[in-house]
């Protein structure tokens, strides 16, 4: 029988296991998959807004500095224009090289020191215009070559340089890598050009901020973008600050290498950057027109974005399903408006996902199948056989057999090293004791019930009970008055507060132990006449006594026979006025809404009075 419910036992446990297995590793494989496969994509959208953050922060702070610069040179503007100092400066600072074509002079560029300040790194060009060069345009340049000063050296380490163009065919410039304005050709005619006509009011009358497209500075070497501010005043365009930004820098965060692929694509089905196969030589970056290569593979990818494209508003797109074997992350590049693409294949974001979750699985089988295996070896081998000897053992206890246990008349796993054997040797320990145990825990019982309550009678008797004079302390006054006023007073209740005149000089003349002798004998006055009441210790040589009164009268009566009691005493002092020991008493009565506080603050200030009145004397109130 035994061996039958063994093998019921272990075979149960080994289905179950097997259905708990099979279960927990088909829910634990299909969970961490789709977790895993959403933290890869996850993961793919932070990165991707990582490297936009980091790449486009040079395009917004662009945005801001330009807005900077217009709002300190209108405010300069408005103060200084038109200013004859202003208008002498620039006929110093200027030289006519070629006809009608002004130039900033050297020295501001390699550097001196002007009007109590430096200057340095700044370029001039003024062409040829059919704008007459009048004082407001002198006067216009000399502001801004002065707020070109300003900011310049503190912008200089962000973008390439910053210029400020007018369409006058103006150009103004902080560049610390060339003296532009010295260099520049003669016939130039910049406001015929893209870059700045874009900024002229006939081309732009919205007056709105705007980044160029891509160009390739030949000074530089390198693909240039800038960002361009128009400033108007009355209707009148003054110019342009404007910042250039290499793209070289930029497009490496962009693009920098991973595991995925990323693209940065324009609006205008254009590769601004892409992988380095596709971007080894620099001066391709921003030119590769895609519907002009055999890229198709990346025209597929841009017009896949191009159908639900990233926003200002909503800068992160995410293509799942568009493309069979790559998932897209698109993520919106601030002022540029361009598109950074991050292409993975969705084999390797799944085989990530399905490695993960078949590690999960394959240890989740495994812990179970040991734990399997290791209960079948136990329950076979340490606990059927115990239990049942262990059963037949409770039994006996149950008929009350304790000696045939003790007597190991029975089969028990006594030398069995675990809690089994620990519990057997325990079961007999029990069936042999616990009958003088159970004779012996009853007597203890009945003897320690006594002595506690002894011991309770006699703390109660301690905690509320003065040892020198016998009579009830302070904590059982305070006990006493809370209960009366609690409760509401039903019938009147006096409250005697008596203290000994004098007693301190008594004390010092006669000695402590004389003290003592007469608080007992003034204590067996008030006990002897507050017949029915309550008599207490409440200090060193004050008693107070509980007394139910008839009335006021009554209760001052009765505080005067005790007065009169204690001088009958006729116990010497010397040192008293009396010549006696007398007592000073106040009287009050507990009223309906009064508390133990306020009744001995009425009390104690009657006694005040009796001894403010000369002592060995009685007031009430």
């Amino acid at each position: 029988m035994a061996r039958t419910l063994s093998t019921q036992l272990l075979l149960r446990i080994t289905l179950w296991s097997a259905l708990l297995v099979t279960l927990t590793t088909g829910f634990a494989f299909w969970n961490t998959y789709q977790r895993e496969s959403a933290e890869q994509v996850a993961e793919l959208v932070d990165s991707a807004e990582r490297r936009v953050s980091a790449g486009a922060s040079v395009f917004i702070e662009a945005e801001k500095t330009t807005q900077v610069f217009a709002d300190r040179f209108l405010t300069r503007f408005q103060q200084q224009a038109t200013q004859p100092h202003l208008i002498e400066r620039f006929d110093t600072w200027f030289e006519e090289r070629e006809p009608g074509v002004w130039r900033l002079r050297t020295p501001y560029f390699d550097g001196t020191f002007a009007f109590d300040r430096w200057w340095q790194y700044l370029s001039g060009f003024v062409g040829r215009s059919d704008a007459p060069l009048d004082a407001e345009r002198k006067s216009r340049i000399m502001i801004t070559l002065s707020v070109l000063q300003e900011f310049g050296p503190a912008w200089e380490h962000n973008f390439a340089n910053t210029h400020v163009s007018m369409p006058e065919n103006v150009l103004l410039n902080y560049w610390p890598q060339s003296n532009w304005g010295q260099s520049a050709r003669a016939d130039l005619d910049m406001t015929a050009y893209s870059v700045v006509g874009s900024t002229l009011q006939q081309n732009n009358p919205e007056r709105r901020p705007n980044w160029t497209g891509l160009y390739f500075d030949e000074t530089a070497l390198d693909w240039v973008i800038t960002f361009q501010r128009p400033i108007d005043r009355g209707g009148q365009h003054l110019l342009t600050p404007s910042h250039d930004v290499f793209l070289t820098a930029v497009i490496e965060t962009l693009i920098a290498d991973s595991t995925a692929d990323h693209f940065v694509f324009n609006q205008q089905k254009q590769l601004v950057a892409g992988s380095p196969e596709l971007t080894k030589n620099k001066e391709y970056v921003g030119v590769i027109e895609l519907e002009e290569t055999e890229l198709h593979e990346l025209l597929a990818v841009y017009e896949v974005v191009e159908q639900a494209a990233p926003t200002a508003t909503n800068p992160v797109q995410i293509y799942l399903d568009e493309l069979a074997d790559h998932i897209l992350v698109a993520v919106y590049v601030p002022g540029t408006q361009w598109w950074h693409v991050t292409r993975t294949s969705k084999e390797s974001l799944q085989g990530e996902a399905l490695v993960a979750s078949l590690w999960v699985a394959a240890l989740g089988a495994f812990i179970l199948l040991t734990t399997v295996l290791i209960a079948w070896i136990f329950i076979r081998n340490q606990i059927t056989k115990p239990i049942r000897q262990l059963e037949q053992a409770a039994n006996y206890i149950k008929q009350g057999k304790y000696e045939s246990i003790a007597n190991r008349e029975i089969e028990l796993p006594l030398q069995t090293d675990n809690e089994i054997g620990l519990l057997a040797n325990i079961v007999v320990d029990m069936s042999s004791h616990i009958s003088a145990e159970q004779e012996f825990l009853e007597r203890e019982v009945k003897k320690r019930t006594a002595e506690l309550e002894q011991a309770n009678q006699k703390l109660a008797m301690m905690a509320h009970a003065d040892g020198l004079t016998a009579l009830l302390n302070r904590r059982a006054l305070d006990r006493d008055l809370q209960a009366i006023c609690r409760k509401g007073v039903e019938q009147k209740t006096a409250v005697i507060m008596a203290d000994v005149d004098f007693f301190k000089p008594y004390n010092d003349t006669y000695g402590h132990e004389a003290g003592d002798i007469a608080l007992q004998r003034i204590a067996g006055v008030f006990m002897n006449l507050i017949v029915g009441g309550r008599v207490y210790r409440y200090g060193g040589e004050e008693i107070v006594a509980l007394a139910t009164v008839t009335s006021f009268d009554a209760a001052m009566k009765r505080a005067e026979k005790l007065r009169v009691a204690v001088q009958n005493l006729t116990i010497p002092h010397s040192t008293s006025s009396y010549e006696t020991i007398t007592v000073s008493i106040g009287v009050t009565l507990i009223e309906t809404d009064d508390t133990p506080e306020t009744v001995l603050r009425r009390v104690d200030k009657s006694l005040y009075e009796a001894k403010k009145a000369g002592r060995n004397t009685v007031k009430g109130q």
